[in-house]
């Protein structure tokens, strides 16, 4: 029997595996989405902000989600960087909070996608 190691996330634009057992994550572009007209694409939307740091390189952050930043060396690598950096912190405080209504909640908890 194989035992479930990892989770995967998956929405229009991109595929978030991650291994728990070996402890990485992967990023994928979503077979097709560049492809998709703008009007199909769908998600939410965050603001971010962007410092350029002393050393040179371009430094983003959600305000909307706390410690939720990233960097680049410069500011199109910057913006690929925070989408993956917003993308895994609502993996993680989904985890978290999955976790503890698991072990409230008499039903497992349903997955949805926005």
């Amino acid at each position: 029997m194989m035992r479930d190691t990892g989770f995967t996330f998956w929405d229009p634009s991109l595929i978030l595996h991650l291994d728990t057992q070996n402890c990485t994550l992967a990023f994928s572009q979503s077979p097709g989405y560049a492809e998709a007209s703008d009007s199909r694409r769908r998600g939410m939307v965050f603001h971010v902000t962007l410092e350029k740091a002393k050393d040179g390189w371009t430094i983003a952050e959600c305000p909307a989600l706390p410690g939720c930043v990233s960097q680049g060396k410069d500011e199109k690598e910057a913006l690929e960087n925070i989408r993956e950096a917003i993308v895994a912190w609502l993996w993680a405080e989904d985890q978290k909070a999955s976790a503890k209504a698991t072990r409230k909640a008499k039903r497992q908890p349903l997955l949805v996608t926005v």
